[in-house]
């Protein structure tokens, strides 16, 4: 479960299906990456990282994707 991109999902008021949209994935494929259970590919990565770095520019991928 990566907390981290969840708080930041949160802080953003984006819904799980919102981001989902935003990496072009259903909501379920979406919370499957959120909890763990799938990979998250590079590029959807980036795109989160993108609509996050709208609101907060400093976050980094590292620091979003880093498993706890």
């Amino acid at each position: 479960m990566n907390r981290t991109l969840i708080g930041y999902r949160n802080l953003m008021n984006m819904t799980q299906t919102e981001m989902g949209q935003v990496i072009e994935r259903s909501k379920q494929s979406y919370c499957r990456r959120e909890n763990g259970t799938q990979e998250f590919k590079q590029s959807e990565m980036l795109k989160i990282l993108e609509k996050i770095n709208e609101k907060f520019p400093l976050m980094t991928m590292l620091e979003l994707f880093t498993k706890e």
